[in-house]
């Protein structure tokens, strides 16, 4: 397989390898390792994921919803569209998992509300 950095906004150390498509251009399905320790703000994708995870443990919270913990083994159907979540990967051991997609790749950090200014 051929690593690459994934290198998305808000995605630094995360490798992935094609194995069907290209992640960049249309459907696709690939391995990504994602580094121990790493996460992503609250975010969306725009493609519908499916996700099996093969190693570490992957960590994901819906917004507002608690932390759900995903071992190896583990299944998951990635919404696409307006579903908000955190992603991570815990900090014991780096994660891999193949996810395959009816469309690209992306990855779009949902902007911090700001406080409202002062009087």
């Amino acid at each position: 397989m051929k690593w690459v950095d994934l290198d998305p906004k808000g995605a630094p150390g995360v490798k992935i390898a094609d194995v069907r498509g290209d992640h960049a251009t249309g459907a696709y399905s690939a391995f990504l390792k994602l580094p121990a320790g790493f996460a992503v703000p609250l975010h969306t994708h725009t493609h519908e994921m499916r996700v099996v995870f093969l190693s570490g443990t992957y960590l994901q919270a819906p917004e507002g919803k608690p932390e759900v913990r995903l071992p190896p083994g583990s299944f998951m159907v990635q919404p696409g569209g307006n579903y908000r979540h955190t992603t991570g990967c815990d900090k014991a051991s780096e994660c891999l998992f193949l996810v395959e997609s009816d469309g690209p790749f992306d990855l779009h950090v949902v902007p911090e509300a700001k406080a409202p200014a002062k009087k």
